[in-house]
């Protein structure tokens, strides 16, 4: 997988950092990935890096993460996943279709500019 998926002690969270290009198979690997970790901590905060990723792949592989693997893999409902967004047009739209996605299928995502307001926004409320 280009990137990596590691658990963040300090803000007690799954961290990914995706960079070059990703397919839907290696999004979902990783996602399996970080679900186990957030078990394994008892973390429902995930943060996203998508920065540096070029996604090359269906957008129903997207799709497949709120609407069928999160449901399979058991991750929990009150779960946080904070996605730091590239400047590109391209990739940000991407990004909100997948926040789009998830937040209709009852998942809390939420997309952002920053890495900093990314960070705020998960470590918050939980």
């Amino acid at each position: 997988m280009p990137g990596s998926v590691k658990y963040n002690s300090a803000l007690n969270c799954v961290e990914y950092n995706f960079t070059g290009i990703t397919t839907g198979d290696e999004i979902h690997k990783a996602t399996s990935e970080g679900i186990k970790l957030g078990k394994e901590y008892s973390t429902n905060g995930y943060l996203v890096d998508i920065r540096e990723m070029v996604f090359e792949g269906p957008l129903t592989s997207l799709l497949d993460l709120p609407e069928k693997q999160y449901v399979e893999e058991k991750l929990d409902r009150f779960s946080r996943i904070a996605l730091v967004m590239s400047d590109s047009e391209e990739k940000r739209k991407n990004a909100r279709f997948y926040e789009n996605a998830s937040i209709n299928r009852g998942w809390q995502v939420k997309c952002f500019n920053t890495y900093s307001d990314a960070v705020t926004w998960l470590t918050s409320k939980r």
